[in-house]
């Protein structure tokens, strides 16, 4: 059972107006209660604005953006860059916190793509060039085969980043945060960027 927040003392979303301090506090607490929690859901729309939504995981996050890496020949790679804008949520369960962002994404730098994928373990960057992201195969053996393949070719080598495996930076223009609470009195603030500014203010659960 998730704990009441329902109190009289102030909380971050009572102090703070930047909602990049926000995130890290709560990422940070986060952190210590969650499996996992990088576990970020991305919604895109394809070419006749029909929704869809996986998970990636984040890998980078500052006042410049959320950075999650991805095959940009995949389904939601080519969603993204015929129409850029995007929504990512987190919900963290064990914490009582959930935090939605829509932004723009962009492709990252491929020096920052090398370098992170430098850090991927070896059967991760093999994996990169054994799947065809998205695409249909015949059984879940051909994918297999083909790791195989790639998993000989490179015996004995530094596995390269293949040039489809990149990634994107979402720059946030709006934030959603939510405090849950048991009585369903959920705290939640939004901020928006108005000239160049941001903006908060407070919604119905």
């Amino acid at each position: 059972m998730i704990p009441s927040h329902y109190q009289d003392e102030l909380d971050e979303l009572e102090k703070l107006d930047d909602p990049f301090n926000i995130f890290s506090a709560w990422y940070k607490i986060a952190s210590e209660k969650e499996n996992d929690p990088t576990y970020m859901y991305i919604s895109t729309v394809d070419e006749e604005g029909r929704p869809n939504i996986r998970t990636v995981l984040l890998k980078k996050f500052g006042k410049e953006g959320f950075v999650f890496f991805t095959n940009i020949e995949s389904k939601k790679g080519r969603e993204i860059q015929k129409n850029p804008f995007v929504a990512a949520l987190f919900w963290w369960q064990n914490f009582g916190r959930q935090v939605k962002i829509r932004g723009k994404a962009e492709k990252i730098s491929e020096k920052e793509a090398d370098e992170y994928f430098k850090t991927r373990p070896r059967l991760s960057q093999i994996a990169a060039w054994a799947s065809r992201q998205s695409q249909p195969i015949s059984s879940y053996k051909e994918l297999i085969e083909r790791f195989k393949k790639y998993e000989k070719e490179f015996e004995g080598k530094e596995v390269p980043r293949p040039q489809y495996w990149l990634g994107f930076r979402i720059i946030p223009y709006e934030f959603e945060f939510l405090i849950y609470t048991t009585e369903r009195l959920h705290k939640r603030a939004l901020f928006y960027l108005e000239d160049g500014r941001w903006k908060k203010t407070f919604l119905c659960p």
